[in-house]
């Protein structure tokens, strides 16, 4: 699994969802989390094992966390900046 995002881009929902439509034979599943202007966040997956939605958000998790903190993602620098 690779997560891919690119740094600084703000893509609007419009925008990424028809990045995600382009591409939609290649997928094999999907999870989204919508943010609703007034307040609510929901996740939704598509058909999948729960071990690989749980590993997906793992793995973003790590994600946030080496763009918060400016970590190698190839984890060759022990501590946060």
């Amino acid at each position: 699994m690779k997560v891919h995002h690119l740094p600084g881009a703000k893509y609007s929902p419009k925008v990424l969802l028809h990045q995600v439509l382009e591409e939609v034979d290649e997928l094999e599943g999907i999870m989204v989390i919508k943010n609703y202007k007034d307040g609510p966040v929901t996740v939704t997956w598509t058909n999948m094992k729960a071990e690989t939605a749980s590993f997906m958000v793992h793995r973003l998790n790590l994600e946030f966390y080496y763009e918060i903190f400016s970590v190698s993602s190839d984890h060759d620098q022990g501590t946060p900046d």
